[in-house]
């Protein structure tokens, strides 16, 4: 499965990338629905493809989450019910 969507997923980190650049959420000013998806798909990306280490290419990726990871009502979304 990683080599049928690889390229596909590398291609959308790379654009992710690109689109955040130095922001500190997906859009606007305020933590949106994006960030919390966006947050969501990378702790599922690090649960199912660790091997592909998406922090070590992805600079801005990487501090995006770093910034959003710990925020608390990120980590209330995270909670389970």
């Amino acid at each position: 499965m990683f080599d049928k969507y690889g390229n596909a997923i590398s291609l959308a980190l790379s654009f992710i990338n690109k689109e955040l650049n130095e922001k500190q959420f997906c859009h606007g000013d305020n933590l949106t629905l994006a960030d919390l998806a966006l947050v969501s798909t990378m702790i599922y990306l690090d649960l199912r493809q660790p091997e592909r280490n998406w922090r070590e290419e992805y600079h801005n990726l990487k501090t995006w989450y770093e910034n959003i990871y710990p925020l608390d009502s990120v980590q209330k979304s995270l909670q389970d019910n």
